[in-house]
């Protein structure tokens, strides 16, 4: 496997495996790879999204069946969508904690996110008005579901 960068946290592929994509928490990039399936190859890294614009920096992410990108803003309150194609956000949710880390699809039907969060990094002040922080949080989205994870062989 190729070095790709240092400060890596969120990983996901799209609904039809042609693209895999990768946050830099450090640099607030977002990137793009086409991805061979069959070699396993990734190929032609570019940015799709800057985040410098947000108020947090991007930390965990998943992917939709719309091939939409969801990520989770680390010291921001929220969890963002985002069109890869258009390379634009399309939507937001809002959650009552500052430390917001990693998404996923859950259930049968992949139809509820499950969102992970932090107490870590939150001042006193801000965990007594954030009792929640560490907490996870289950949501039904309408008309919004996850994939089918890929599995690794090891």
């Amino acid at each position: 496997m190729p070095f790709i960068d240092i400060g890596a946290n969120g990983l996901g592929w799209s609904p039809d495996n042609k693209f895999m994509y990768y946050i830099d928490s450090g640099k607030k990039l977002i990137y793009q790879f086409n991805y061979n399936l069959q070699e396993g190859k990734l190929s032609e890294k570019k940015v799709i999204i800057n985040f410098e614009s947000e108020d947090a920096n991007p930390d965990g992410m998943t992917v939709d069946a719309d091939g939409m990108l969801w990520i989770c803003h680390w010291g921001g309150y929220k969890i963002s969508r985002w069109d890869p194609y258009k390379k634009e956000k399309i939507g937001e949710i809002i959650l009552p904690v500052k430390q917001i880390t990693c998404p996923t699809f859950v259930g049968e039907d992949f139809s509820k996110m499950v969102i992970t969060t932090a107490r870590y990094g939150c001042s006193r002040e801000e965990l007594n008005s954030n009792p929640d922080a560490g907490s996870i949080f289950i949501l039904d989205i309408a008309g919004v579901s996850g994939i089918e994870p890929n599995l690794a062989n090891m």
